[in-house]
């Protein structure tokens, strides 16, 4: 997967999901990517100790 050369360029943690479809998969699995970066978004903001907002 090219995706994994991202991993040579940084030195932090780094992390794949892969969902089915081609050029437009977003348009089947929005709501999955939603849930999913949002879930790092509050683990990120608890590690760092950075208040997540209670509404967008």
């Amino acid at each position: 997967m090219e995706a994994q050369g991202w991993r040579e360029v940084t030195d932090g943690a780094c992390a794949f999901r892969t969902f089915e479809g081609g050029h437009f998969y977003l348009d089947e699995h929005r709501d999955s990517v939603v849930e999913l970066l949002t879930a790092h978004a509050r683990t990120v903001s608890e590690k760092l100790s950075v208040p997540w907002p209670s509404a967008p």
